[in-house]
């Protein structure tokens, strides 16, 4: 990247991306889609758990339908708004579930009780229920067993391959889109 303005929205994408994993921000929520079986997008929103030279981490339940998507086809789309600064963040890449024991452990063992609460029940998310408050009385709660709440537990790293910045702050808009090549990252100028 030879201009300097680029240099600076790579920059603080950089800074977002850290900002929104190591405290709150609007980019802490960020807004997946995958493809259904059927060919549709599916989106939804996650917490952004870890930002890494070009890798972006969440968690899921691994038998949720957004892990059986990544699994069918790793083509995803995460989208990210801040209103305070009207910048909108695109990132196009390639997820996975990782399967790297280690790296699982430990991010669980990272994460506060309340979180591994989210992997409780014996029932896959969306699974069909009689009423919400059926649930209680239908399943046996795991009772906060680790073992059974980890065995739910899914780790997704998604390998960014381009990011769009678009700042609707500015009088005309920019844009910037930041692609992965064998080099590094070449950026490019858009029309908003």
């Amino acid at each position: 990247m030879a201009d300097p303005r680029q240099k600076k929205i790579c920059e603080t994408i950089r800074e977002l991306m850290h900002t929104a994993t190591t405290g709150r921000s609007p980019f802490t929520i960020m807004r997946p889609a995958t493809v259904d079986t059927g060919g549709a997008p599916n989106a939804r929103v996650v917490v952004l758990r870890e930002a890494n030279d070009g890798v972006l981490s969440f968690i899921t339940d691994l038998r949720s339908p957004k892990a059986k998507e990544i699994c069918a086809q790793p083509l995803v789309n995460l989208s990210g708004y801040e209103a305070s600064s009207s910048v909108q963040l695109r990132v196009a890449g390639r997820a996975r579930i990782n399967t790297d024991e280690e790296r699982r452990k430990k991010f669980w063992n990272g994460l506060l009780p309340h979180t591994h609460l989210l992997f409780w029940s014996p029932l896959a998310p969306g699974a069909i229920v009689s009423a919400p408050e059926d649930l209680y009385t239908e399943v046996e709660l795991l009772n906060g067993d680790s073992a059974k709440l980890y065995a739910h537990f899914g780790l997704v790293d998604v390998i960014v391959d381009c990011i769009d910045w678009l700042d609707l702050s500015t009088e005309p808009p920019v844009r910037c889109r930041f692609a992965r090549t064998r080099d590094g990252w070449e950026a490019s100028w858009l029309a908003p």
